[in-house]
């Protein structure tokens, strides 16, 4: 018994099988991720392997059938190959339809002939013409902070709030990215209070802007301070980059 990786085959088609051809599959008892495939040759000698699919795609114990991750709706940021094997990646050009590369084959013994195939990505992928292979690229949301301010206990805009007196620590949360941010959260630091208070947003389209305000119910002594205000603070958002959702405020605190 042999343990090995289904070859990869039909670059651009989203499910294929796990057994080689004229091979039977059947289903493991042991693990989810793996399937076993059965083989007799003419003599009557069988053997059988126990596979798993390439990484990057997901088996369906059922079917025996292995499906490219990529295909699904979720997957963001991944490639596959243009050309299938042995096929080689030659080169790329533009017609009316679009951008298409050119998969070859050959030169094959006996007759040494040479086979040209033009092939596109399929939908939702992007052909990298210098590599041979097909990306798919996702919109994804981007959130910063911006323009901060505060409200004292009686929601006026203020340049400083009453010690002892609650009040609210508010910011203009941009989704700059191209993708919708979904739900997420807006913390402020725990400034006097034992806990970061949070706010959730339930939805920010890409392009828009909304205010947001955490609420604090008292403050520290009189003082100036900074306070950190953190968009998507338990990281539900998938964003193109999560290096920029914090934003430093200052708190001035009088008598």
């Amino acid at each position: 018994m042999l343990c090995a990786v289904a070859s990869v085959a039909a670059a651009q088609t989203c499910d294929f099988t796990l057994c080689p051809h004229g091979w039977e599959y059947r289903p493991s008892t042991f693990s989810a991720d793996e399937g076993t495939c059965h083989h007799c040759d003419w003599f009557g000698y069988c053997s059988h392997t126990i596979n798993q699919c390439p990484e990057g795609s997901t088996l369906n114990q059922k079917t025996g059938l292995c499906t490219w991750d990529l295909c699904g709706g979720d997957g963001c940021g991944g490639e596959l190959p243009l050309c299938d094997a042995p096929a080689r990646y030659t080169g790329s050009n533009v017609d009316w339809i679009g951008v298409y590369g050119v998969c070859t084959t050959g030169p094959n013994f006996p007759t040494w002939a040479i086979a040209h195939e033009v092939r596109r990505c399929r939908d939702d992928f992007e052909l990298d013409t210098k590599r041979g292979v097909c990306v798919k690229t996702c919109a994804l949301a981007d959130l910063i902070l911006a323009k901060p301010f505060l409200l004292n206990e009686k929601g006026t805009v203020v340049t400083s709030v009453r010690v002892g007196q609650p009040y609210s620590v508010c910011v203009q949360v941009q989704n700059i990215g191209g993708g919708d941010a979904g739900t997420f959260k807006v913390a402020g630091g725990g400034l006097a209070v034992p806990f970061n208070p949070t706010v959730v947003v339930s939805s920010l389209a890409a392009g828009d802007v909304t205010d947001v305000c955490v609420n604090y119910p008292t403050t520290p002594s009189a003082g100036a301070y900074r306070v950190g205000v953190t968009a998507d603070s338990t990281g539900l958002a998938t964003e193109s980059d999560e290096t920029n959702n914090e934003l430093i405020v200052n708190v001035s605190v009088v008598p």
